[in-house]
């Protein structure tokens, strides 16, 4: 029996590390975002949070899903469901008004890639691409 478990620490283990390869170190994701992660079981604010993260960040759906049917992030195949129609959803352009942290650029950013104003904010004249371009 703790062969067993050793094998799924393991498994847990190496998919962590490829996911921090991928999008970056889990030390500097948002403290929620990190935990949902590790949560088993996740509803469905938690899963748009998960996947617009994960978006953002340039991890593709093929990781995600793994990661979300080797720990168990989703009850039932429904979840699952869910998370790959986002992506399919984000392809194509429906980001949903979401936004998430972006770990390269070190800012919330739309799923679009444009920088995130939060409510009373004042956008300083920066183009929301954040690409230095004059183009509003």
């Amino acid at each position: 029996m703790k062969e067993m478990a050793d094998v799924n620490r393991d498994k847990y283990y190496t998919a962590w590390l490829e996911i921090q390869d991928l999008i970056g170190p889990a030390s500097h994701w948002p403290k929620k975002i990190r935990k949902l992660f590790w949560t088993k079981n996740v509803k469905h604010f938690d899963r748009l949070l998960i996947s617009a993260f994960a978006y953002n960040n340039g991890l593709c759906v093929e990781a995600l899903l793994d990661w979300v049917n080797l720990y168990g992030l989703c009850r039932d195949a429904s979840g699952v469901k869910e998370i790959k129609s986002l992506y399919e959803a984000y392809e194509k352009g429906i980001y949903y008004n979401l936004y998430a942290y972006n770990l390269h650029n070190k800012r919330y950013e739309n799923l679009d890639g444009s920088r995130h104003i939060f409510r009373g904010e004042k956008d300083e004249g920066e183009n929301n691409r954040g690409d230095g371009s004059l183009w509003k």
